[in-house]
């Protein structure tokens, strides 16, 4: 029989073990050969097993909990009832995903008040529709962002960082989702019109991340590609007269790269300013998959398909984040297309006894 100690330092272990075999579940990242892989396996089931005897984690294997969670700029989402039918069908899409978590861009409504009654009614059908909780953070340009949760996790602290100089804005959801501590959720949209700007709201987010033990991952579109996309305007075709001025909102300006310049590289500096911050992209971090495509659809966008939606996670939640685009009929309707991923975090057992609370027993 081990002591509470001694089942402590197992479970410790056992965390770090665990995490390590679903990542080789994932096939993710160099990690090495056939036989470490069976080592690995036996030791998570060898000490599995006793942690379950011990009523550390719960018999049969349920080690983890594994929350599906999406990004999704609704793309103007408005109570206009000119758009009803388009509001219809993203319910739907996002209905049919069984998401856990949704961090959500673009529900538009323009007011000087979060409390508005018509944005109030809008996010609550939102919510309703979905059969979600959730909070929403007032922007200044009227494209609001938002947090949904499923109703069995349990809201911790909600921020809403309307205050900070956002072009449009960030609000974050501290849940409790049944694992070992909670999981911090962030929503948030970069400016469109300025590099500086995202570089800026980067260094913003990135005075929100936590600990690099804690957990958190963030839904954003950046409006810009990853560190490790593609140049997504390099065949870009001539539509509309809209191609220069985007180039002008995307393109690195300096003076190697001026302004006039038509073959400057896009400028990544957002999402390299959100990796030194600990808030990494799945996607990048392991580059031999494939960059999934989330936007390029509409008629009026003269670019090539491209991802500026991201799930970016700390450090301890890799290999999660978002891996799936969930295509559509009416893609070229939504603008944006819905990134999925899922993380895996250990379960939560029963506290265990302290040893102040032994002694007092005892007593």
């Amino acid at each position: 029989m081990l002591s509470d100690d001694e089942l402590d330092d197992l479970q410790a272990r056992f965390d770090t073990e665990l995490r390590l075999w679903q990542t080789i579940c994932n096939d993710l990242g160099d990690l090495g050969d056939q036989q470490h892989r069976g080592m690995v396996r036996e030791r998570v089931e060898e000490w599995g097993r006793i942690l379950a005897a011990a009523g550390r984690i719960p018999p049969g294997g349920s080690w983890w909990v594994q929350p599906r969670i999406g990004t999704y700029n609704l793309h103007d989402y408005t109570a206009a009832e000119a758009r009803s039918d388009r509001r219809a069908e993203q319910r739907a899409l996002m209905r049919d995903q069984n998401v856990d978590i949704w961090c959500l861009q673009e529900i538009l409504h323009p007011t000087r008040d979060l409390d508005d009654p018509e944005l109030a009614e809008l996010f609550a059908e939102l919510c309703d529709e979905l059969g979600m909780e959730g909070r929403l953070a007032w922007a200044r340009s009227g494209c609001h962002t938002a947090v949904l949760w499923k109703p069995s996790y349990r809201l911790t602290r909600w921020r809403d960082f309307s205050h900070w100089p956002w072009h449009h804005t960030a609000g974050c959801a501290t849940l409790d989702i049944g694992g070992r501590q909670d999981l911090h959720v962030v929503s948030a949209h970069f400016s469109p019109f300025s590099a500086d700007q995202r570089a800026h709201e980067a260094q913003l987010l990135g005075a929100i991340v936590p600990s690099p033990t804690e957990w958190m991952i963030a839904g954003c579109d950046l409006n810009s590609p990853s560190v490790n996309a593609p140049e997504p305007y390099a065949d870009q075709t001539a539509r509309h007269g809209h191609e220069v001025r985007h180039q002008l909102h995307q393109r690195v300006h300096s003076e190697m790269w001026p302004a006039t310049s038509e073959e400057a590289p896009v400028d990544r500096r957002a999402a390299q300013i959100l990796d030194r911050h600990g808030l990494l992209d799945p996607i990048d971090t392991f580059v031999d998959h494939p960059h999934p495509v989330t936007s390029g659809h509409h008629p009026a966008d003269p670019h090539g398909p491209r991802r500026p939606d991201c799930l970016r996670v700390t450090h301890t939640l890799l290999p999660g984040g978002g891996r799936d685009v969930v295509d559509h009929p009416h893609a070229e309707w939504f603008d944006h297309l819905p990134l999925l991923g899922s993380i895996v975090v250990p379960w939560r057992p029963p506290a265990p006894r302290s040893r102040a609370t032994e002694v007092t027993s005892e007593q």
